[in-house]
This record gives C-alpha cells, structure tokens and sequence, in this order.
C-alpha cells in the first residue's frame, strides 16, 4: 500500500479479512475452554464410580444392590474397621472417681476363650439416674474379634497383697479342699487351707498357709501324707 502496489479497497478488505479471522480463533479458544472444562468435570463424575474407604476392613452390610441410584447422603456398604475394637462398659457408681482414663483393664470373652489386655480410653463422668451406672470405654485389639460380642471387664481400682499358688498344687479330700506341705526335715503333710479368686493358672489363698512355706506342686498323685522328700 505505501508503495502504490494495492488499492485503499484492497487493504481495507485484507484488514476486515484479519479481524474476521481474530474472532474466529477467539471463538476457537473459548470452545477448546469449554471441551476443557467439560473433560474436567467429566473426569470428576468419572471418580464417583470408584468408592474408596478410609480404612482397611471388612464389609459388615450391604445397602444397596446393582442398578439403584446413589443418592448422595445414602449409605452405601457397612466396613468395620478390623484393626482395633472398643469395648463398653457400664460401671456402677461407686468407683466413680476411682477408673481414669490410660488405665489398664483385663477382659474375657468367653464364647472365643479369650482374655484380651485392653486400655482405658474413655471415661464418662455423668451418672445414668436409672441404672446409676457411668460408661466407659475400653480400646483393645484382637485378631478373632467381632462387633457384637459380650465381654466381661476386670479393671483395677486399688492394691492389696494376697498370697499366690499354682492351681495344680491344690487337692481335694473330701470336702476338704488343702496343699501338701513340706517341713524343714522334708516330712509332707497335708494342710487344709481356705482359697479366694482363681487368676489364670494360680489362686489365691486366703488362710492355711504362711508366706515362705514349701507346698509341693509336681506329682501331686504320687504324695502321700508323711511321706518324706528326698
């Protein structure tokens, strides 16, 4: 144009032309924006076919069968977490103020055989009129648990020296119920004693015996009363 090779018409056309062509590829990106967008948000429904749990588990309940429609607040599936369990317990009033929470409890179950060490994890402090309970709550871990079992609860709440025996070295005479023991000569006689609680393999003594006295505990059917040890 500055050196007289095309028209005013001329270059006024290629201009339009340019214009022309500025918005049809401003259409073109607005487009590839929007199939952008469209891909994202696809992507997005895309992720709601997949459900993911937030634990590792086992699935207690199903809740919806194949072909229903996910309604959003809906449960879908029931997963327990298989890691660790709690166990609730209701415990009468007056050790209010006597369990605290970090402290140890023991408990068995029974219908499994299994005494299970647990921890303390929560201890409410209000008092159910009714029942004059309060609830606390016991973490433990178990690779035979299930939700749903009953269990029986030994916590704690003090300290008291009691005397321990084996519970092989216990004999029944009758309605006696007694040890062998062994004087200082080795001579074994038969003493009546007055047991408590049974702990595990052991029981407790409550009279009939002094601390440091020998009792036998091995082949109880082969001792005799006066017999001697040697």
């Amino acid at each position: 144009h500055d050196e007289k090779a095309i028209s005013q018409q001329e270059l006024d056309q290629i201009e339009t032309q340019k214009k022309v062509s500025d918005l049809e590829y401003e259409r073109a990106e607005e487009t590839v924006n929007r199939a952008k967008a469209a891909l994202s948000e696809a992507r997005v429904y895309h992720g709601y076919t997949r459900v993911t749990a937030p634990f590792s588990g086992v699935i207690t309940e199903k809740r919806i069968e194949r072909g229903s429609m996910a309604v959003p607040g809906s449960p879908l599936l029931t997963i327990e977490d298989t890691s660790s369990y709690q166990i609730v317990v209701n415990v009468d009033e007056r050790f209010s103020g006597h369990i605290n929470k970090g402290m140890p409890a023991l408990i068995l179950i029974d219908s499994l055989g299994l005494e299970i060490k647990g921890t303390i994890s929560e201890v409410v402090p209000s008092v159910d009129p009714m029942s004059r309970t309060f609830i606390v709550k016991i973490d433990i871990k178990a690779p035979q648990l299930k939700s749903g079992l009953y269990g029986k609860v030994r916590i704690p709440t003090g300290k008291r020296e009691t005397m321990i025996i084996p519970l092989r070295a216990v004999v029944e005479k009758g309605q006696l119920t007694g040890v062998y023991a062994v004087n200082r000569e080795g001579i074994i006689s038969f003493r009546p004693i007055r047991i408590g609680k049974t702990l595990g393999d052991n029981i407790e003594v409550l009279s009939g015996l002094n601390p440091g006295e020998r009792i036998v505990t091995d082949g109880i059917s082969r001792v005799i009363d006066g017999g001697v040890i040697r």
